[in-house]
């Protein structure tokens, strides 16, 4: 049986359309989820080391950051994005949307704290400080890696 020559054009038409409409589908999800502006200032999330998409989408709705972890899944792995996290501590600007807070934890940019020592401060000064601030993940462990470098840590930093 043969397809009458009308019946083939319309198929045609019928998957260009298809086509058509799941591009501007797939659009509207990116601009609608990525691009929207997340609304929430100064917020810290921390990713463990080897998060997988579904932890940080975990992460991301404990914050509130995203309402749909689904999406914010597929769309990772549609975007080959979901092996690129890094660990670490981002920050959460207010005028951040969901892709630029994705393309700080691709990239790897961490929050980070300027830190000035006054001269004469003394080390367990600096240690005390860094232990109750909230911002300083700070451990004496950390020091260890300094020890085989310099005898002594004064006039490390």
């Amino acid at each position: 049986m043969r397809w009458p020559h009308w019946a083939s054009k319309v198929i045609a038409i019928l998957v260009v359309t298809l086509l058509f409409s799941s591009g501007y589908a797939m659009w509207q999800i990116k601009v609608s989820f990525f691009d929207r502006p997340i609304g929430q200032a100064h917020a810290l999330i921390t990713l463990p080391k080897s998060t997988s998409a579904k932890s940080l989408s975990q992460i991301l709705v404990d914050k509130k950051v995203i309402s749909s972890p689904r999406v914010f899944i597929f769309l990772l792995k549609y975007y080959h994005l979901s092996h690129l996290l890094k660990s670490g501590t981002y920050q959460i600007d207010a005028d951040d949307t969901v892709w630029s807070l994705l393309e700080k934890i691709i990239k790897g940019r961490v929050y980070t704290v300027p830190l000035r020592i006054i001269e004469g401060t003394r080390w367990c000064d600096c240690l005390k400080a860094w232990s109750t601030h909230e911002a300083f993940h700070f451990q004496l462990s950390m020091l260890s890696s300094l020890k085989q470098a310099y005898p002594s840590l004064e006039g490390a930093f």
